[in-house]
């Protein structure tokens, strides 16, 4: 490898360190057997709940249950249209809010002082700049409900800052932001 070669792979290293990853948190009934689940259904024909200051447009509902659907299905379960049929039923909520971050940081200044007639430079008292950065973030949580019972067995949310692309939800932003949520929901055996 030259030089160029190795220099354009780190700062495309050090670009990809950069983006904004998304925060994922889950949590499940430790007592629940999830091998006794093989199918799934919406919890209504309405799934998704919003938690946003924005509005969410139904393109993105149905990008977010076409995603959900399929990583399910990956999984190894099998989805059903009747919720009678199902032994989970599943329900998302989308949510964005616009956030603010204030930072203060030391900036010191020098300038010049007189002493007994000759001049000196000096170091004040630090003095502080302040910056603030307006941001989107954003949420999706994914809730999964035993059927039987009608009680949460499994809760995966991830958060993550938006970038303006981001902020259009494309079906492989959606599918990328399922995908991560989902990653540790059990996978049937």
């Amino acid at each position: 490898m030259n030089k160029k070669s190795v220099l354009l792979l780190v700062i495309v290293f050090v670009l990809s360190a950069c983006a904004s990853q998304p925060k994922v948190f889950t949590d499940f009934d430790p007592e629940q057997d999830f091998s006794a689940y093989s199918t799934f259904s919406w919890v209504s024909d309405k799934p998704m709940m919003v938690q946003s200051e924005y509005v969410i447009s139904p393109l993105v509902e149905q990008r977010v249950m076409d995603a959900v659907k399929a990583a399910m299905e990956q999984k190894g379960y099998v989805f059903v249209e009747d919720l009678a049929q199902a032994d989970m039923h599943v329900s998302f909520t989308i949510g964005a809010r616009d956030k603010m971050r204030v930072t203060q940081e030391p900036a010191l200044m020098m300038n010049a002082g007189w002493t007994w007639g000759r001049q000196y430079w000096g170091l004040n008292a630090p003095l502080y700049t302040e910056s603030t950065r307006i941001y989107s973030q954003g949420t999706l949580a994914i809730d999964v409900l035993d059927a039987e019972r009608n009680a949460p067995v499994w809760h995966g949310v991830s958060s993550k800052t938006l970038s303006s692309a981001e902020k259009t939800a494309s079906v492989e932003f959606v599918n990328g932001a399922v995908s991560v949520t989902l990653a540790s929901f059990p996978t049937k055996q």
